[in-house]
């Protein structure tokens, strides 16, 4: 049974129980209501969703795959429309992380109901063969006395649900909440219910903490560059170690609009795991414009193609004034197609991380373009950009 608590966070594994057969692989699925919307679209990964961080703040040993969630939808409309598209697509995905039931409590469904409805959420998913993390509900501040009520009891109802079925268990109402007024802490939330980015990341470190094992059953890292001379990664210059005209800027990047920024080439800092050199960017001051900076024409694709791309990435975000980075794969000098942008709208300080995504190749589609866009102030970081062509390389099925 999945044991939690200080000194010992996260799930340390299933010794019994439905869940004892634990999937292969280490994909998560997100399910729930409008603060699990907030990871973004198909495309973009907000800085709001929870999942993103923790996937950061492990280096990808989990790795996003697909979310289901729609503003105002209760767990029985969860169910009712989301299950049974989250299981259409259960290939490709080994976990499933549930967040739900906050608008029930805003509903006054009765907590017994709720608890059913998660109950049939966790075993539709441990039936598939996957495994589902429990995950209880966040603060809602300006709770009535009967909200607040039905949030605690439905935060303990989940709590035993998930040990009787040997389910791991995130409790993010415990690392969000304010331990005087039962309201968010101070500066984690954007309204009443949803968590801003901050939040989101407290989230994650919680998520990060309770799933680190899952990176011990199924080792897996993305995929980077770590030699300059890398012909299977069709961006050329992956460590940004060649700097030709000794501008800041590394070979095969330019800089579409500088609005304030410089540009450096910078060694990793002792003990930094980082092959080859940082591509740094600084904007001391917020100019009022954005700083973009790309690659174009990046060749190496072709439609219906499965594209990995990954680099290391750290940012300081939250001074004053605050800035604000992301990082978008278009359609080669097509800024209307975007295929993934692996950050959007980030705008906290970020350790030391890994990021990952993939994408398929649409039609029409046989070059890429990324721009790197940068307002406000502060600075980030890039290293080990890499691009794999899964499908060229006949990878296409793992």
């Amino acid at each position: 049974m999945a044991r939690y608590g200080t000194g010992n966070p996260g799930y340390v594994g299933a010794s019994s129980g439905p869940s004892m057969s634990r999937p292969r692989g280490n994909r998560f699925a997100l399910l729930g209501d409008s603060i699990t919307a907030q990871h973004g679209d198909a495309i973009r990964r907000n800085a709001k969703g929870y999942f993103h961080w923790a996937a950061a703040y492990l280096n990808q040993q989990i790795r996003y795959a697909v979310h289901f969630a729609t503003g105002g939808y209760t767990t029985e409309q969860i169910n009712t429309v989301h299950l049974p598209a989250l299981l259409a697509v259960k290939d490709k995905w080994d976990y499933c992380a549930v967040l739900a039931g906050t608008n029930d409590v805003g509903n006054a469904v009765p907590v017994p109901t709720i608890i059913r409805n998660l109950s049939k959420t966790y075993k539709t998913i441990i039936a598939a063969g996957r495994v589902p993390v429990a995950c209880t509900l966040p603060p809602r501040n300006g709770a009535s006395a009967f909200q607040q009520g039905n949030i605690m009891n439905t935060n303990t109802g989940i709590k035993m649900l998930a040990a009787k079925l040997g389910i791991p268990l995130v409790d993010f109402h415990a690392a969000l909440v304010n331990p005087t007024t039962a309201d968010y802490t101070a500066g984690y939330n954007a309204d009443q219910i949803h968590p801003n980015s901050l939040g989101a990341r407290v989230m994650g470190k919680m998520f990060a903490d309770t799933m680190t094992g899952i990176g011990a059953t199924a080792p897996w890292r993305a995929p980077l560059s770590v030699a300059a001379n890398d012909p299977a990664n069709f961006l050329s210059n992956p460590l940004f170690t060649l700097d030709s005209n000794s501008d800041g800027v590394p070979d095969r990047w330019t800089v579409h609009a500088a609005s304030g920024a410089t540009f450096s080439l910078e060694d990793p800092a002792g003990g930094e795991p980082v092959a080859g050199k940082w591509f740094k960017c600084t904007r001391a001051t917020d100019s009022g414009a954005t700083t973009t900076y790309r690659v174009a024409t990046l060749a190496g694709v072709q439609p219906g193609d499965r594209v990995a791309a990954s680099f290391k990435f750290k940012a300081t975000l939250e001074g004053s004034p605050a800035g604000k980075f992301g990082l978008m794969i278009f359609k080669d000098k097509d800024v209307n197609t975007p295929l993934l942008g692996l950050l959007h709208d980030w705008d906290r300080d970020t350790q030391l991380c890994t990021i990952y995504g993939e994408f398929l190749t649409p039609v029409g589609v046989t070059g890429l373009q990324v721009d790197c866009n940068f307002s406000g102030a502060g600075t980030v970081w890039l290293g080990q950009m890499t691009f794999r062509n899964l499908t060229a390389a006949g990878l296409n099925d793992l």
